[in-house]
């Protein structure tokens, strides 16, 4: 398996940073669970917390300089 990437991502509506993990192969972003309950891990450095979100209410933010 390739080593992830990451991208940082804002909850929409929120103040909330943070990054979560992509597969290299697929581009597309790991997920704790398939189906209805469909969602990604996101995690928040500040905090050290991991939450988890539905693709929706996640916008993906330019990369920092």
């Amino acid at each position: 398996m390739s080593e992830p990437t990451f991208e940082r991502v804002r909850v929409k509506g929120t103040d909330l940073i943070g990054t979560r993990a992509f597969f290299n192969s697929a581009s597309r972003p790991y997920r704790t669970s398939e189906g209805p309950m469909d969602a990604v891990e996101v995690y928040f450095a500040e905090t050290g917390e991991i939450r988890r979100f539905n693709d929706e209410m996640l916008e993906k933010l330019p990369d920092s300089e």
